[in-house]
């Protein structure tokens, strides 16, 4: 029992979510979260401890801003636009990360890298499920030395079946 047990920590310390929580709180113990009731984060953004639940993407990144405190804010591709185009305005006190779904062959319309950059918002992404703890980390330190919201990137392929 107890080997299965320790396998199930290790695995849950490659997947993205937790892993993006990992890294977050290197930098911040406490972390406001925010995250519209729709997959592909639903699911397990809304199991973590204070959790808010946001009609759309856009309205995390305002309550974020209001609040001054840590925050990071689950956008799924149909709330991208919105989503990026307050964070560009808001005006922080703590750090910001905008925790970004990509998925090119259900929205190959959307260009979230293009997106953030247009609007002035550094990217940082992972390529693999080992730099994701890592990756998150980096985005907090840059949201915090910049007081600017920053993009984490997660390709579909990384987020996979985030049940556990």
């Amino acid at each position: 029992m107890t080997i299965a047990t320790s396998q199930q920590s290790s695995l849950k310390s490659v997947w993205t979510i937790p892993s993006i929580m990992e890294g977050l709180e290197e930098c911040y113990p406490l972390w406001d979260i925010y995250s519209p009731k729709c997959e592909p984060f639903w699911a397990v953004s809304s199991k973590w401890k204070g959790c808010r639940t946001v009609y759309d993407a856009c309205r995390g990144v305002t309550l974020a801003s209001e609040e001054g405190t840590p925050a990071v804010v689950f956008v799924p591709n149909r709330h991208l636009a919105n989503a990026i185009k307050v964070a560009s305005k808001v005006k922080l006190q703590s750090p910001l990360i905008l925790v970004v779904e990509d998925h090119p062959s259900l929205a190959p319309q959307l260009f979230p890298r293009e997106s953030a950059k247009r609007a002035g918002l550094c990217v940082v992404e992972p390529c693999t499920p080992s730099e994701v703890a890592y990756c998150a980390a980096v985005a907090a330190k840059l949201s915090a030395s910049t007081l600017k919201p920053v993009v984490l990137i997660t390709h579909h392929g990384l987020l996979g079946d985030q049940q556990l």
